[in-house]
């Protein structure tokens, strides 16, 4: 638990007496000493403006900080504006009572902030320590207040030798500020001040909406009183220093399992879809496996067609089978005639044809034919006979007789 000790507010909101910058609040310590405290002062002073530093220093909110930067110094002024809030923290169990009328005993932090009316201002600081541990002003010989120009407060501030952060980020600010004062109690404040604060009559801390057909008490009871009651309830066993409402301990700690459930669920659906797909897929799979068979079957049969077409043109057309008959022209055209119509039977050994025989005799073959057929001559029909081919010295060619082809009789 923090209390704050002291507010200080040096070299903010001008005076309305004053043509130039004068400052209402030249450097001002308000010594509160952790006592519930108010400040009383005429209308116009600045007590608006005072709460709504004080708001726009704890919540970092928006609206407020520009509310604040309205009261600050302007940007042609040699020194800075701050706005300064010392906490002392108490240990838990401490008498409040007791501690009433003396300064409290505990680590103090000072929280602040500091700048101009620019729009990039005000910058925001935390450090352990007090006020005197990072001064804004000095007394001059005439006891008067001398506020430190820019540049010797931010020489300053860089060679601050404790535990200081410099314009932190807003969810380290909320967690440094949650040590101090609850979250809840800060943004609470901070909206009743952004809707006008005490200056405007619709505005309330605790506002609300009557719940139809309930009494107001009632009401006031569940909208306000048990969210207060519930408030920290979890003291130690909270995870986090926002974590400060009993319901939102109970939905850390739902959150995960119950994502970790609607996760698996949609794992669960997309792996059943995944199924359905592959399911509706398998005739498909079959018959492309069997596709895939088929064409490996095919370049198998084609590959042994192949190898024995390469066996063929080797042996037939480029080296030729040993033992195979071949014939040498011998320049006599009757001789080389009749070698031309000579072939090979597996039976019947060398015969010729008879196409050839008509030409050696000049006749037709179907008169020659006619002829051994009446003289009885041994002849005989040739289905696969093979030719003698015919050597024309450095080129070998099988020569066929004319006509239509050679007959195999």
């Amino acid at each position: 638990m923090a209390l704050i000790n002291r507010i200080q507010i040096t070299n903010m909101i001008k005076s309305i007496h004053a043509a130039n910058w004068s400052p209402r609040f030249k450097n001002e310590v308000f010594e509160l000493l952790g006592d519930s405290s108010m400040f009383q002062m005429p209308n116009g002073t600045g007590k608006t403006s005072i709460s709504n530093a004080f708001n726009a220093l704890l919540s970092r909110r928006r609206r407020l900080e520009a509310m604040a930067r309205e009261r600050l110094a302007p940007a042609n002024c040699d020194a800075y504006s701050h706005f300064r809030v010392e906490f002392v923290s108490v240990a838990p169990g401490r008498d409040l009572v007791k501690l009433a009328g003396g300064s409290p005993v505990g680590e103090k932090q000072v929280f602040g902030f500091y700048g101009n009316n620019a729009k990039d201002n005000p910058r925001f600081y935390y450090y352990v320590g007090t006020l005197e541990d990072l001064p804004v002003a000095e007394k001059d010989a005439e006891g008067r207040d001398v506020i430190f120009a820019q540049k010797r407060f931010d020489d300053l501030l860089a060679d601050f030798k404790g535990v200081l952060r410099h314009e932190p980020k807003k969810e380290q600010w909320k967690k440094a500020v949650a040590e101090m004062i609850p979250l809840h109690v800060v943004d609470r404040m901070a909206r009743f001040h952004e809707e006008g604060g005490g200056e405007n009559a619709s505005a309330g801390i605790f506002s609300f909406k009557p719940r139809r057909n309930e009494a107001y008490d009632r009401t006031f009871f569940w909208e306000v009183l048990a969210p207060e009651l519930l408030a920290n309830s979890m003291g130690g066993f909270a995870s986090s220093s926002e974590e400060i409402r009993f319901e939102d301990t109970i939905l850390r700690t739902v959150h995960g399992p119950v994502r970790a459930q609607i996760e698996g669920e949609r794992q669960a659906r997309d792996l059943a879809r995944r199924r359905e797909a592959l399911a509706a897929m398998g005739p498909m799979v079959e018959r492309g496996q069997d596709l895939l068979a088929s064409r490996r079957g095919l370049d198998e049969r084609l590959g042994e067609l192949g190898g024995a077409m390469n066996v063929v043109q080797l042996v037939v057309g480029e080296s030729g089978l040993p033992g195979f008959p071949r014939a040498v022209a011998t320049d006599n055209p009757r001789v080389d005639n009749l070698l031309r119509h000579m072939v090979l039977d597996a039976d019947k050994g060398v015969l010729l044809r008879d196409r050839g025989l008509a030409e050696l005799l000049g006749k037709q073959a179907k008169h020659v034919n006619r002829d051994a057929e009446e003289k009885k001559v041994d002849h005989a029909e040739l289905n696969q006979p093979i030719e003698i081919t015919l050597d024309h010295g450095s080129s070998a060619s099988s020569t066929r007789p004319q006509g239509g082809g050679p007959s195999n009789r």
